[in-house]
C-alpha cells in the first residue's frame, strides 16, 4: 500500500504542481491584460490631453487674430479721424483764403471809388477853376 499511496501521493503532487502552474499562467496572463488595458487607456488620455492642448493653442491663435484685427480696425478708425481732421483743418483754411480774397477785393473796390471820387473831386476843383477864370476874364 505504501507504493500505492506514494503513487497516489505523486498523481496528487503532480496535480497540484499543474494547478499551481495553471494558476500562475492564469494570473500572468490577467496581469498582462490588465497592463495592455492600462496601457490603452493611458494612450487614449494622451491623445485627448493632446486634442484639448491643441484646441487651446488654437483658441489661443484665434483670440490673438482677433485682438490683431481690433488693433487694425482701431488704427484705421484713428486714421480716418486724423483724415477727417486734416480735411476740416484743409476747409476752414480754403474758407480763410476765401474770405481774405473777398476782403481784398473789397479792399481794391474801395480803394478804386476812392480813386473814382478824387478824380470826380479834381474834375470839379478844375472845373470850378475854369468858371472862375472865365468869370474873371468876363469881368475885365
Amino acid at each position: 500500500m505504501k507504493e500505492e499511496e506514494k503513487e497516489t501521493l505523486d498523481k496528487y503532487k503532480e496535480t497540484a504542481n499543474k494547478e499551481k502552474e495553471t494558476a500562475v499562467k492564469e494570473e500572468t496572463a490577467d496581469r498582462e491584460e490588465t497592463a495592455d488595458e492600462e496601457k490603452e487607456t493611458a494612450d487614449r488620455e494622451k491623445e485627448t490631453e493632446d486634442r484639448e492642448e491643441t484646441a487651446d493653442e488654437e483658441k489661443e491663435t484665434v483670440d490673438k487674430e482677433k485682438e490683431t484685427a481690433d488693433r487694425e480696425k482701431e488704427t484705421e478708425d484713428r486714421e480716418k479721424e486724423t483724415a477727417d481732421r486734416e480735411k476740416e483743418t484743409a476747409d476752414s483754411e480754403e474758407t480763410e483764403d476765401r474770405e481774405k480774397e473777398t476782403e481784398d477785393r473789397e479792399k481794391e473796390t474801395e480803394d478804386r471809388e476812392k480813386e473814382t471820387e478824387d478824380r470826380e473831386k479834381e474834375t470839379e476843383d478844375r472845373k470850378k477853376e475854369t468858371e472862375d477864370k472865365e468869370k474873371e476874364t468876363a469881368n475885365k
